[in-house]
């Protein structure tokens, strides 16, 4: 954890999502945090991995032109119908009369709307890794179109240097680079614009001149070969399916980023010719304007997040480590 916690824009990102989703799990590192890691009972230890690694906590997926009855047979036989240690503790509980519910796995909950205007994250770094981050929440994994659409969209707009957001902040001279990318993964999906190498005291000049390119291309239009071009793009890859590694796993995770909110959602996100083919005729329309207004100008859930790097020596707390410090904007 020390290691995943040294690489400045992981630790921007966390900041970003505990700024986005502080009511709720995406607020805390999953891998621990290596302060607090030391002081982890083994009792503590048992007790979690038992409510979250257990069989009916689980999702399997079968992928292959396979005999289903038997490897579901064979899964039951030797997996699913064994006993585990959350069904032997569950037994327990409710034998000595405890409340079952406080075993079960700690729920998602959906994080209500938070505008976090300005945050900063100090870590012991060098100057050329200023980071300032803007995160914008994009709706519901359950909303497959809109999640898609705002990945295309800001795609349109950031994704070179000739694209027109990113042009124009990188004509302000505010940082070296400006990546993008939508985490359309999580319960509510974001989509988190980078600008790397930040001159001190850019964060909300970044955001207006971010704000100010994206009002324009409202009144005036998204261009509209940028956006069919990259449609185009994704569709083709989503039908090539060069994904580096096997098929199913790759197949399996896509359909997690929904399957893991509704059990009805199994399947939703592994169909996207649907949706792209509806994308296509929003294109005619104002449907990219009309969500690109709701994303970046009347968005009340949205983080704006610096990472400042500080000199070890002047008292920061190291790479995994970094420390909260709310203060007014720069």
């Amino acid at each position: 954890m020390k290691g995943a916690l040294s690489d400045p824009m992981s630790v921007l990102d966390d900041a970003v999502n505990a700024a986005l989703y502080p009511d709720t799990a995406y607020a805390h590192e999953s891998g621990g945090d290596p302060r607090a890691i030391p002081a982890l009972t083994y009792e503590q230890f048992l007790d979690t991995h038992a409510r979250h690694y257990n069989p009916s906590n689980s999702y399997i997926t079968l992928y292959g032109d396979l005999d289903v009855d038997r490897a579901l047979t064979f899964l039951d036989e030797r997996y699913l119908s064994q006993s585990s240690a959350a069904s032997r503790r569950m037994d327990a509980a409710v034998a000595a009369g405890e409340d079952p519910s406080a075993l079960a796995p700690n729920p998602l909950d959906v994080q209500a709307p938070v505008a976090c205007e300005y945050k900063c994250v100090e870590m012991a770094t060098t100057p050329e890794n200023a980071l300032v981050g803007l995160g914008l929440v994009l709706g519901s994994a359950l909303d497959r179109k809109r999640t898609i659409a705002a990945d295309i969209l800001f795609e349109a707009l950031l994704g070179s240097n000739e694209a027109p957001v990113k042009k124009a902040i990188l004509a302000a001279g505010l940082g070296g680079n400006v990546v993008s990318y939508t985490a359309a993964e999580c319960l509510q999906p974001y989509e988190l614009i980078m600008l790397q190498n930040a001159q001190p005291g850019v964060a909300r000049e970044l955001r207006r001149v971010f704000q100010d390119a994206c009002r324009d291309l409202c009144e005036h239009g998204v261009p509209r070969e940028r956006l069919e071009a990259i449609i185009s793009s994704n569709e083709y890859d989503l039908r090539q399916r060069d994904y580096g590694i096997a098929d199913g796993v790759a197949i399996a995770c896509d359909a997690l980023s929904t399957w893991l909110y509704d059990d009805d959602a199994a399947t939703l996100a592994l169909k996207y010719g649907p949706v792209y083919e509806e994308l296509r005729g929003e294109l005619d329309g104002s449907y990219f304007e009309d969500l690109l207004r709701e994303l970046v100008l009347e968005n009340d859930h949205m983080a704006l997040v610096e990472l400042a790097p500080v000199d070890a020596a002047e008292g920061a707390e190291g790479a995994e480590a970094p420390s909260w410090q709310p203060s007014a904007m720069p």
